[in-house]
């Protein structure tokens, strides 16, 4: 089937140097992020002991470490010890392990382990700088996305002491394979590959996927059919691959579970962390009312599904989706996700850094809420976690002058939070509505 272009398409060319950018400079920028970066983490880890007194938090890193061993002995996972992650997070642990089967030192584990998630956060600054600037069209602006991406605490210590850096980079390079599909002279097919990918590995990239489709569907007729057959062919083969294997191994029960429940989810009903934990503190213990957790996660979650479906209905019925706009989208959905579910792990912030540093890059006033976000952000963890809140509650007793305080700490994080989120989009919904009014929309 043919498709009708609704605009003309420029030249391709062979490189991935947009046309409005300028070769030598990128190059530059590019080369000072990855130096920035690498500083940055090794400033984050003094910074973490020296200055807030605090730890690196290696318990999932040995975790991690424990299963490469396992894997390189031959046991599979679900199969021959639990793993409750999607299958191809396992991809980082037989890279991490190739070098100690080489040279029978399993200590090596560990290193290779945190080099590969510091290359994936490299990997991810280069797609924000990319990204960026297919957005402003500005170097400098691009330049700045990527500086305030590596600035943050919050990345530069999930990506020494977690696996996020993996998934959070399949993401960013499908939206950048997808922006830059003409200059790159590569089929889109690819990108939307890498991002199932990222599905198989940690979920979370799928939230990118229906925006993509949309996005893509503004500028070519009859695309939208083609893209959502091709989207499920993928996930058809991907999940015959993948899954098939381990259900005659373990059952469907043991090889699906990664897919539905959050780490932690059958010990805890809400974590303590959460905005829904939040609202339930102060319902429940402040104001006394009749009201337990579950009722409030129940509210929390029905409000996250009315904003995605909102969100996916905007995006359908818009007649075009800018760069900006899909960026946007796909930031406003993961804080949704985040916000909004009685799950919080550390690492989920990292999952929106990305979109956060592409998207206040352009006033000095969204970059200095941006930073105070991460930061509480970085409080939260390493800094006060057992101290003040664990993943179960609130660690002092209630109406405590402790607990008080962290009622509080997290309720003005929850506050910068969706100052930031107004900041970002205020001028996007002003013009949306201008043009709704004008029936531009």
């Amino acid at each position: 089937m043919k498709h009708k272009s609704k605009k003309n398409k420029s030249i391709s060319t062979s490189s991935i140097i947009p046309k409005f950018s300028n070769d030598l400079i990128t190059r530059t920028h590019i080369f000072y992020l990855i130096i920035l970066s690498l500083l940055f983490k090794i400033m984050t880890i003094g910074s973490t002991i020296f200055i807030f007194n605090s730890y690196i938090d290696y318990f999932d890193i040995r975790r991690y470490v424990l299963k490469s061993v396992l894997l390189s002995n031959g046991q599979l996972p679900y199969f021959s010890f639990p793993y409750e992650y999607p299958i191809l997070s396992v991809i980082p642990n037989i890279l991490a392990v190739i070098p100690s089967v080489i040279f029978s030192n399993f200590i090596l584990t560990f290193s290779m382990y945190q080099m590969l998630m510091i290359i994936f956060d490299v990997m991810t600054t280069i797609c924000i700088y990319y990204i960026a600037l297919k957005v402003y069209k500005k170097e400098k602006i691009a330049f700045i996305s990527g500086i305030i991406y590596t600035l943050s605490l919050c990345v530069a210590y999930t990506c020494l002491t977690r696996f996020d850096s993996f998934p959070v980079f399949l993401m960013l390079f499908s939206i950048f394979l997808i922006l830059y599909k003409d200059e790159l002279s590569m089929s889109v097919n690819n990108g939307y590959f890498i991002n199932a990918i990222g599905f198989f590995v940690k979920i979370f990239p799928i939230v990118a996927l229906p925006f993509l489709i949309l996005y893509e569907s503004k500028f070519t007729d009859g695309i939208l059919k083609d893209r959502l057959k091709l989207n499920i062919i993928i996930y058809t083969v991907l999940s015959l691959l993948l899954f098939i294997p381990f259900i005659i191994l373990t059952g469907l029960d043991k090889t699906i579970k990664p897919y539905l429940f959050a780490t932690g989810s059958s010990s805890i009903s809400v974590y303590g962390n959460t905005l829904t934990y939040n609202i339930y503190s102060w319902l429940h213990d402040v104001f006394k009312l009749s009201i337990d957790s579950n009722s409030v996660s129940l509210v929390m979650t029905i409000i996250m599904g009315i904003i995605i479906i909102s969100l996916l209905g905007i995006a359908f019925k818009m007649k075009k989706i800018s760069e900006l706009n899909l960026i946007q989208f796909i930031c406003v959905s993961l804080i949704a996700v985040i916000i909004f579910s009685r799950f919080h792990s550390p690492q989920y912030f990292m999952w929106i850094t990305p979109f956060f540093a592409i998207l206040v890059a352009d006033d000095i006033y969204k970059i200095l809420v941006f930073f105070i976000v991460q930061f509480f952000a970085f409080i939260e963890f390493p800094i006060i976690f057992g101290k003040y809140y664990t993943n179960i509650s609130y660690v002092s007793s209630i109406g405590s002058y402790e607990w008080y305080i962290t009622l509080l700490f997290f309720t003005i994080e929850y506050i910068f939070i969706f100052i930031l989120l107004k900041m970002i989009l205020s001028e996007t919904i002003k013009y949306n509505i201008n043009q709704y009014v004008q029936g531009e929309f």
